[in-house]
């Protein structure tokens, strides 16, 4: 890989650390996070995200709940590959991340966790320390064995969000995901 892929490489990293912590439930110590993806946003997509500027903790709090935990008629977008995979939460699907964490040389303490271990968040942060840690060969096996459910994921939030901030939250990691295959896999 040359020195301006690893540039790229290293700042995708990051953007997916970012949005690893906004795809949790919104937490005040998130909240620059927050507004470091929306100016981020606005600067790259010439976006304004008007809406997103001014959103306060407890609007993205209830958009994460109805879109992610709970809803009359159901869950909008369940945030686990086992849904997507498997049409059941702690499938095989769950099992195979956590081996495939330990197979790529990490750990994942299970009693830290607060849910299924595949939770799109945990997804994301795992590829972003992959890239990190330049750990290129799980990076591609993680997009292309592991992360084959997040365009339906994606989908299902663009679909059902109100607000523009989780739209072009699922859009840009998408975009992440398809430039990282493209330049390493």
């Amino acid at each position: 890989m040359n020195e301006k892929n690893k540039k790229k490489i290293e700042a995708i990293a990051e953007a997916l650390s970012i949005a690893s912590n906004l795809l949790n439930y919104p937490e005040r110590e998130h909240l620059s996070d927050y507004y470091t993806f929306v100016s981020i946003v606005a600067e790259e997509i010439n976006n304004d995200l008007q809406d997103s500027k001014s959103l306060s903790l407890s609007d993205l709090e209830a958009e994460y709940i109805r879109l992610f935990v709970t809803d009359i008629g159901g869950v909008k977008a369940p945030p686990y590959a086992s849904f997507y995979l498997e049409n059941r939460l702690m499938g095989r699907s769950s099992e195979d991340f956590l081996s495939f964490v330990n197979e790529c040389g990490y750990g994942m303490d299970e009693n830290i966790i607060k849910g299924p271990p595949d939770h799109v968040s945990l997804e994301i942060g795992f590829l972003s320390r992959l890239l990190e840690e330049n750990h290129v060969e799980c990076a591609c096996i993680m997009i292309k064995k592991h992360l084959l459910w997040f365009d339906e994921f994606r989908e299902r939030v663009k679909e059902n969000t109100n607000l523009d901030f989780y739209r072009e939250l699922v859009e840009l990691i998408s975009a992440l995901i398809k430039y990282t295959k493209e330049a390493v896999c």
